[in-house]
């Protein structure tokens, strides 16, 4: 099976935030058939990524039922998402559910204060199981902001979506998408607890192609390039370095990821 869906002109062909929303609807529907499913499986955190995996199951027409698992990461945000979705397509769309997992003993909100990768892991386990008993394809929503520099995602999801587009770029779909713009500008708790912007991770990713300074056994200080680095600059590498050294690193298989970067040469923003 071919997971590049499509045959797109490439030569001197203008990638616009259009066409890669369309590609990637295109894909994400492509792997649905592919696996034989019948519905998606989003989890909604409040954010814009979850918002715009969401917004882009929604554009197939309602061809395909959706059940939104609400995290409970920020409610409040993610109530908003719900009713901006119950607005836009209909209050009473049956292909559309939103649920709020509950269970006698744990709330996923109760997790939100343990450790942050077994709270991350859990919760992923937790959706894709929801989607195995509907034979559901469950829609991961980590953006290559974070995972190209932290190789870090529970990798449990049957699909990636926006994998290998910036932070900056998702936004630009949500754009298209025509999401609201308090989600689009909605703080990540990435950036939260990590302390580092995604202009700054971005900027490091772009560092790292050229130099390689994190994925190595040596310290980045030892690089030739550390000289020519400000002082935040520095404290970024050193941040993401330790966090890189520390942590179990997953590389997620090719079909579970969209590549729109390799099919739509010249989409780097």
């Amino acid at each position: 099976m071919n997971y590049q869906v499509g045959i797109l002109e490439r030569e001197n062909m203008l990638v616009l935030p259009s066409n890669v929303t369309q590609y990637v609807s295109m894909w994400i529907e492509s792997i649905l058939k592919f696996q034989n499913k019948t519905k998606f499986v989003v989890p909604v955190t409040g954010g814009v990524d979850s918002a715009v995996c969401g917004a882009l199951c929604l554009t197939m027409n309602m061809s395909y039922p959706i059940i939104f698992i609400k995290m409970g990461y920020k409610p409040n945000e993610e109530d908003y998402f719900e009713d901006w979705v119950k607005v836009k397509y209909g209050l009473y769309n049956k292909n559309v559910t939103f649920v709020t997992p509950t269970h006698p003993q744990i709330q996923l909100g109760d997790l939100l204060d343990n450790n942050f990768d077994n709270r991350e892991v859990l919760l992923g386990m937790y959706v894709n199981l929801i989607a195995k008993s509907q034979n559901a394809l469950s829609v991961g929503n980590t953006n290559r902001t974070e995972y190209s520099l932290l190789r870090e995602t529970n990798n449990v999801f049957d699909c990636y979506p926006i994998i290998d587009l910036y932070r900056d770029e998702v936004v630009n779909i949500g754009e298209v998408l025509e999401l609201p713009s308090s989600i689009l500008k909605s703080e990540s708790r990435f950036e939260k607890e990590f302390g580092i912007s995604f202009v700054e991770l971005q900027w490091l990713d772009r560092q790292n192609e050229i130099s390689g300074i994190i994925f190595t056994d040596e310290n980045p200080s030892s690089s030739k390039y550390w000289g020519l680095y400000s002082q935040r600059q520095k404290e970024i590498i050193t941040k993401v370095y330790a966090y890189y050294r520390q942590h179990k690193h997953t590389e997620l298989l090719e079909k579970k990821m969209c590549n729109v970067r390799k099919t739509l040469p010249g989409i780097i923003s």
